[in-house]
């Protein structure tokens, strides 16, 4: 299997002097999934050095934002990634390699039984990609423009 990791990628103040670092980050890492998500605040300290507040913490738009700028600058360095998965009330986007894209549809879950099969089979160094194990097709209310609220759930006002 070959080296991938994910990149989670934490924002706070303004981030759109940080585009063309992540972007050259992407470009050197080529990492199959990257996670833009927004500080979930946590509540305030009472040290005067805690660090992060409230205002440190972006909007969700300013997430947004940054993630569409971050894939318009992808896509000027060749870099095949798109927008596939939100999740709103938790400040946090996903791109993804085109490589999860297939037939149109967003694979952005792992079979953790594939995985688990194909470690068994081929070992951790065996010839495997993270293709391989790719789930089934991303729900369609978890995709980009649909807020990722499972319908299933309660939402409390």
């Amino acid at each position: 299997m070959t080296e991938e990791q994910m990149a989670a990628m934490p924002m706070a103040d303004e981030p759109a002097f940080l585009v063309d670092g992540y972007a050259a980050l992407v470009e050197r890492g080529l990492p199959c999934f990257i996670e833009v998500k927004g500080v979930t605040y946590c509540g305030t300290s009472t040290a005067s050095n805690a660090g992060l507040s409230m205002s440190n913490v972006p909007w969700y738009w300013e997430v947004c934002d940054f993630v569409k700028k971050l894939e318009a600058r992808l896509g000027e360095k060749g870099l095949d990634y798109g927008i596939a998965a939100e999740h709103a009330h938790s400040c946090c986007i996903l791109l993804a390699s085109d490589r999860f894209r297939v037939d149109g549809k967003w694979h952005t879950t792992i079979d953790y039984q594939r995985f688990f099969e194909l470690l068994e089979e081929r070992g951790p160094d065996g010839e495997w990609r993270a293709e391989d194990y790719m789930g089934p097709a991303t729900p369609e209310w978890a995709t980009w423009g649909n807020g990722g609220f499972d319908p299933r759930d309660d939402r409390v006002d």
